[in-house]
């Protein structure tokens, strides 16, 4: 009787450390599957603010403003205020740009983790 019960202790606690294991491993690989996609949402972040840093500041903030006063300038129809509102637009992009692409890198940083890098 207590072989019997001893055997199946026995059994239980060889179950018992497979299950273990078995969970361990499904955690590791759930574990690294789940890295690998906030690599890809971190990375995806940081490539929209990139994009969104160029689009607004590049070409909203500098290209169109000297775009739209060289067009005035030419039809003879530039004012002051438009020469104005050039110029700071101009002077704030780069800033506007900086502001933007910070935005999408500290996202970066917060989906994927500061520890992992």
């Amino acid at each position: 009787m207590r072989e019997a019960q001893g055997n199946l202790t026995e059994n239980i606690k060889e179950n018992i450390k497979e299950n273990i294991q078995e969970n361990i491993k499904e955690f590791e690989e759930k574990k690294t599957s789940m890295r690998y996609a906030r690599l890809m949402a971190g990375g995806m972040c940081s490539l929209i603010g990139t994009l969104l840093a160029i689009y607004v500041g590049g070409w909203l903030m500098i290209l169109a403003p000297v775009k739209e006063t060289l067009a005035a300038f030419v039809m003879g129809t530039l004012t002051r205020r438009m020469v104005i509102v050039s110029a700071i637009k101009c002077a704030l992009s780069l800033t506007t740009a900086g502001a933007i692409w910070c935005g999408g890198y500290i996202l970066n940083r917060k989906i994927i983790g500061y520890e992992e890098c």
